[in-house]
């Protein structure tokens, strides 16, 4: 079982929300949020945890949670070792994913194409991929978005080989076109 939740209209949060809302948070998040100096990171930091707030209580009816940090920064719930969730947030928005099984979930804003860094995260495979589209920007965005949402589920960071990873294989991965992004789901 697993729930997504995408919020993508930040420009209908105003500031005022974003201080109402910060006293929900526990302090170590609130600190994070505040620490953004753009305000749309500030409102995907805090719309995303009351998202997963929202999400566990939904799904796990749990209310009551505190965070820990795997060994490269995936968070996970210190009380509840079976339940699994990610956030992520870019300029477009935020997602949550909860679950009864590890997952990983990314937001990304479509952005220019650069062969540059392509060819070192890409592998060939997705490297032709993209030679051969009309859309590159894009094309490479939800490539990005896959690989980030796999290796957020295995806890990896996104600090392995990521030409490694071949996207185009894993067939636990979704990918769904947005406005101005893609979102990846990996299970």
């Amino acid at each position: 079982m697993y729930r997504v939740y995408v919020f993508g209209e930040l420009e209908r949060v105003s500031e005022h929300f974003i201080q109402s809302a910060l006293p929900m948070l526990p302090e170590e998040r609130r600190r994070k949020a505040m620490h953004y100096r753009q305000a749309n990171g500030r409102k995907n930091c805090v719309i995303a945890y009351l998202m997963l707030k929202i999400g566990l209580k939904e799904c796990f009816q749990i209310v009551d949670f505190t965070l820990g940090y795997g060994e490269h920064g995936k968070p996970y719930l210190a009380e509840y070792p079976d339940v699994y969730f990610n956030i992520s947030h870019c300029g477009c928005g935020c997602a949550v994913a909860v679950a009864d099984s590890p997952i990983g979930v990314d937001i990304q804003d479509v952005r220019p194409f650069n062969r540059e860094i392509a060819e070192r995260v890409c592998c060939k495979e997705e490297l032709e991929l993209m030679e051969r589209s009309s859309g590159r920007d894009r094309e490479f965005t939800r490539i990005w978005a896959m690989k980030e949402s796999y290796v957020k589920m295995t806890g990896q960071g996104i600090g392995c080989d990521l030409t490694a990873i071949n996207a185009l294989n894993h067939k636990s991965i979704q990918i769904r076109d947005i406005a101005n992004g893609v979102i990846a789901l990996c299970m």
